[in-house]
């Protein structure tokens, strides 16, 4: 026998029917579960008891002399939540004990028609299920989710602490009060509710058949999905956005592919007339070289976007092998000293540099990118130094005694058609904003970094870090 004793109140004002039903639980007692016993001869009593004092099982008569009826059963209810009810009904009273049940009582009992092997299994039974009953609703209102029980009138027979808050409501103005959404085994609806402060939330509503206390009803689940729909509307926009971009992207490309070729047929053009025209005058002449200028920049521009979407989208192939990075260098050098004669181009090689693992060509473009970039800017003498960063590194650098870079704009200097805050080159030509995104990308495919150092007034040094082709030993 659990010595664990049932703690009963009995609201009761007959003595009559009080010591009948003290000297049966006296009897109950000796076989089934020890117990404690306090009374109250009127409701008022019963809740003051209620109040003060915690109970497993309250026996109530619902004819009291300051109550009666189905209105006494909710009071105590009202008053003592979470606590098992049996009400006592006259012998003649059992519909009124059946609808007792249907507002929430565990079971009822007729006057004068019970012994104690009667109350015995009625205090148990009612005793357990209570329990039980008790310990699932502290689930339901432990759970974030709002649970709301409705029966099929449509009235509100349970609410749990969270549905309160989605509700916005107390839970006094949510149980026995209509419910107000249309309950049924549809798929999850959503539904819209005011939120403190006049705000809106967004909740989904779910709805299940469960029987509740001997009723028939719809276990109704609400879950708070406003950040989850705000989150799915940002994402939304962004997949747009990108979709956006990417339709950009194409058009912009299918345009610089398609202005390749007629281009090539301008320069051609342009050329041919300046054979044509051996003895042009000195205005002619001005003109032919305009175009000439103006043609190159627009193929530049072609080109650059061309290869940076190639390189980008992985469709430029990376061929990267043990590379003299010294000797590619020379080579690009000589380009840009006949390119930019009027230009003191110096170099700076470590002796004893060792390989770097990289792709020749794309090398070759990047430090042609970054001479370009120099001589276009820097005032007179550009100098490239190449020197190792430890055993696993190989360091690169142009700089320039050119104006040099705000601060503010070094972070974005590598972006697509960042020009930072330079000036001009001597024909008026500031360059398409590519070349260092070019810069960036090639360094990224060759597992290599680029980065900027500079000064406003004091010139720019761009550094390309590229990693060393470490020879292995094979163990014999």
């Amino acid at each position: 026998m659990d010595q664990t004793p049932i703690r009963i109140l009995l609201i009761e004002d007959e003595p009559e029917c009080a010591l009948l039903m003290e000297s049966f639980l006296k009897v109950a007692s000796r076989t089934a579960f020890a117990y404690t016993l306090e009374r109250g001869e009127t409701l008022a009593q019963g809740l003051a008891l209620l109040r003060e004092g915690e109970f497993d099982v309250v026996l109530l008569d619902l004819v009291l002399p300051d109550s009666r009826g189905l209105a006494t059963l909710r009071e105590v209810k009202a008053h003592g939540r979470g606590v098992t009810i049996v009400v006592l009904t006259g012998l003649r009273d059992e519909d009124l004990g059946r609808r007792a049940i249907e507002e929430g009582a565990q079971d009822f009992l007729c006057k004068g028609d019970f012994n104690s092997e009667m109350l015995r299994h009625v205090i148990r039974f009612a005793y357990d299920r209570g329990r039980l009953l008790h310990g699932f609703e502290h689930i339901l209102e432990c759970t974030p989710d709002g649970v709301v029980v409705v029966g099929d009138d449509g009235l509100t027979r349970y609410a749990s602490p969270s549905a309160a808050i989605l509700f916005n409501k107390s839970l006094r103005d949510l149980v026995g009060k209509p419910f107000g959404w249309p309950v049924g085994p549809e798929k999850p609806a959503e539904i819209t509710l005011e939120a403190e402060g006049g705000g809106r939330r967004v909740a989904e509503m779910a709805a299940a058949r469960i029987e509740w206390r001997g009723e028939t009803s719809w276990l109704v689940s609400v879950r708070d999905v406003t950040v989850l729909k705000m989150i799915e509307a940002a994402r939304a926009g962004q997949e747009e956005r990108r979709l956006q971009e990417a339709a950009k992207e194409r058009f912009l490309q299918s345009v610089a592919h398609d202005l390749r070729s007629p281009m090539n047929v301008i320069c051609a053009m342009v050329e041919r007339c300046g054979e044509l025209l051996p003895a042009a005058s000195e205005a002619e002449e001005r003109l032919l070289l305009a175009g000439r200028s103006a043609l190159k920049r627009m193929l530049k521009l072609v080109e650059g976007l061309l290869s940076l979407w190639q390189l980008e989208s992985g469709g430029m192939a990376v061929c990267r092998s043990s590379l003299d990075l010294a000797s590619v260098a020379e080579r690009v050098l000589e380009e840009a000293r006949a390119a930019h004669p009027g230009k003191d181009i110096n170099a700076e090689f470590e002796e004893g540099l060792g390989p770097v693992f990289a792709d020749e060509d794309m090398v070759a473009r990047l430090l042609s990118n970054l001479l370009d970039n120099a001589c276009r800017y820097g005032r007179r003498v550009v100098t490239v130094r190449c020197r190792a960063e430890g055993p696993e590194q190989v360091c690169l650098s142009v700089t320039d005694d050119g104006p040099g870079v705000a601060e503010a704009r070094l972070g974005a200097i590598f972006d697509r058609f960042s020009q930072g805050d330079r000036f001009m080159d001597e024909s008026g030509y500031k360059g398409t904003g590519l070349g260092l995104a070019l810069c960036r990308e090639i360094a990224r495919l060759n597992d290599g970094s680029i980065d900027v150092e500079s000064e406003l007034g004091k010139g720019a040094t761009f550094s390309v870090r590229l990693p060393a082709c470490l020879r292995r030993v094979e163990l014999r």
